[in-house]
């Protein structure tokens, strides 16, 4: 279904992106017995897991923004690391999100446009929120992250 043209009864009602830093397939639900991952193996059983995704760069930044805007590296503005000073140039996913009517919040590491502050953040790549550090860097603690999205999570059920 096209997203832009079902009616809105016909779409999800919420869309949860979880991306992890260098992960690559190293999950129970990818096949790798020796990682004990309950809740994201039950969470891939029940919603949709990538079987086919292939890496557009061989860097963080690149990759990132090509997976957060459907474009090549060389179309997106970032063509090396942002902490470099490459920064995206085409819309993000969080701002197509925010435009279909979603609520768009980013928790956690960002990494495709040259970091922040908040407010700056927010309408750069068009979220809700973005919940950063003092720093203006997003917050990168796994445990700081993950309490974070379960409080999120619960303001919007």
């Amino acid at each position: 279904m096209n997203a832009s043209t079902a009616d809105r009864s016909e779409r999800p009602r919420h869309v949860l992106l979880l991306h992890c830093h260098d992960l690559g397939r190293f999950l129970r639900c990818y096949g790798v017995p020796t990682v004990h991952t309950p809740a994201l193996d039950a969470l891939a059983a029940d919603g949709v897991r990538f079987d086919r995704a292939f890496c557009t760069a061989p860097q963080c930044s690149p990759s990132r923004a090509s997976l957060f805007s459907g474009h090549y590296p060389q179309t997106t503005g970032v063509l090396g690391l942002t902490h470099h000073g490459w920064d995206l140039e085409v819309p993000h996913v969080g701002r197509r999100l925010s435009d279909a009517g979603f609520h768009a919040e980013l928790i956690g590491i960002q990494h495709e446009a040259i970091p922040r502050p908040d407010g700056e953040m927010t309408d750069r790549l068009g979220f809700d929120v973005v919940d950063t550090l003092p720093s203006g860097h997003t917050n990168r603690r796994a445990e700081v992250v993950a309490d974070r999205t379960i409080a999120a999570l619960q303001e919007r059920a």
